[in-house]
Order: structure tokens, then C-alpha cells, then sequence
């Protein structure tokens, strides 16, 4: 995994972005069974950006995705954050699967942000966990095979003191939802194509995590300083 700081260009900068382009660089993230080796639950292939590689769906244990060791503002309904990057998806998968979040178990708590229908490929919600379950549905529209979408999460604290926040959600920079919504449990760890249980089918790019929240205009400048890279 790489921490960056440094500017990239035509996007927006900012000196608390936590992670930018992420790799196995780092002893932080740990990445399962990428499929060009199949070492399950090794950390393997230093050096290269998430593009490079397929994350393949399926349960939790076995299959593609990034541990980042991460435990900033992400896991906590108290802090704002913003998280964004480019991902592609399977048409042909119709079981659920997770792009990335925080979920933890055993107390419940954090959220995840997924296709959750059984049997159809569908648009994404953001399911949280406090610990009882609810869930934000349809905030991202259905992902197709073979195409780059933009998509950013912004979590604002306080909309009602101590029990609501403000979640928004924006594909190609433009905001698809956005809703007040009941303050999260803490979560665990970030992880990247999946989180506890369902893994992504597809590919990802560019992840960046802010410990705050993006303007609509912020967005919109990361989702065309990120188009050439993701035809």
C-alpha cells in the first residue's frame, strides 16, 4: 500500500488524503489470493496499483481483496470522512458482493457498501450496523462489465447531535443519494473488495480515503482528473 501526499494532477489535493493509488507496498495492507498466483491470504505482488488486478467474488476466507490495516475516520459515525475511487464489475455476477468497507462482528458495527440481492445483478446499497442492521438502498446505480464508474462516499457527523449523520453518495461525479441517517457502531478495519464476508468481481482503482467531507465540485474535479486513466 502506498501513503501519499503529494499532488495529483488536476485532482484535488489535500494533505490528509490517507491512501492514493493503493499497492502491496507496505506491511500494512495484506492482499488475499490475487488471481494471478492464487496464494490464498498471502501478501503478495509489491509495487503494483490495484488495476492490475481481477478481484475475484465469492466468500469470505479464499477469495480477492485488501486488508489495509486502516482505523481512521472511516470506522468512527463520530468523524467526517470521504472515501472515492474507480471500479468495474462483472456483468455476469449475480450474487452479492462487497466493494469496501469497515463491517465488524461480534459486537456489530461499521458498514459496508455492496450489491446485496441474491440471484440478480443490481444497483449498490450502503448497509450499516449499530449493532442492528439497516440499510441505505439503491444509492449507486448498477456497476456493468467493462466499464470504469467513479464512485464516492461522503460521511458528515452531527446532522442531529449524537444520533444522525448525513451520508451522500456520487457516481461519475455527479450525487446519485443523499440522506440523514442513524449514527453507525464503530467498525473494524477498511478493507478494499470486500469486507467480512462478500468479495468485489471486477477490478479497482485509485482508492483514496479523506478524514473529511469532500464538496460536490471536489468530486466532480476527481472524477475528470481520473477519466483518461479509466476510459
Amino acid at each position: 500500500m502506498r501513503k501519499s501526499r503529494t499532488k495529483n494532477p488536476g485532482a484535488v489535493s489535500d494533505a490528509d488524503i490517507w491512501f492514493s493509488r493503493l499497492s502491496g507496498e507496505e506491511s500494512t495492507a495484506t492482499w488475499h489470493d490475487i488471481t494471478t498466483n492464487g496464494n490464498n491470504g498471502t501478501a503478495n505482488n509489491a509495487g503494483a496499483c490495484l488495476a492490475n488486478y481481477y478481484f475475484r467474488g465469492g466468500g469470505a476466507g479464499s477469495d480477492d481483496m485488501v486488508s489495509t490495516a486502516f482505523s481512521g475516520n472511516v470506522i468512527d459515525a463520530g468523524t467526517a470522512w470521504t472515501v472515492d475511487g474507480w471500479v468495474t464489475r462483472d456483468a455476469g455476477e449475480i450474487g452479492q458482493v462487497t466493494l469496501w468497507g469497515c463491517r465488524r462482528t461480534g459486537p456489530n458495527g461499521g458498514w459496508v457498501h455492496r450489491e446485496n440481492a441474491a440471484g440478480a445483478s443490481g444497483p449498490l446499497d450502503w448497509d450499516a450496523y449499530q449493532p442492528a442492521y439497516f440499510s441505505l438502498q439503491d444509492v449507486i446505480p448498477d456497476i456493468r462489465s467493462g466499464e470504469w464508474h467513479h464512485i464516492a462516499i461522503t460521511w458528515e457527523p452531527d446532522f442531529t447531535p449524537g444520533t444522525h449523520g448525513y451520508c451522500r453518495h456520487y457516481h461519475n461525479g455527479v450525487q446519485s443519494d443523499a440522506q440523514g441517517v442513524q449514527n453507525y457502531g464503530n467498525g473494524d478495519i477498511f478493507e478494499i473488495a470486500g469486507s467480512t464476508y462478500n468479495r468485489w468481481t471486477g477490478y479497482i482503482d485509485t482508492v483514496r480515503v479523506y478524514p473529511r467531507v469532500l464538496s460536490a465540485d471536489e468530486i466532480l474535479k476527481n472524477y475528470h482528473a481520473g477519466l483518461a486513466a479509466h476510459p
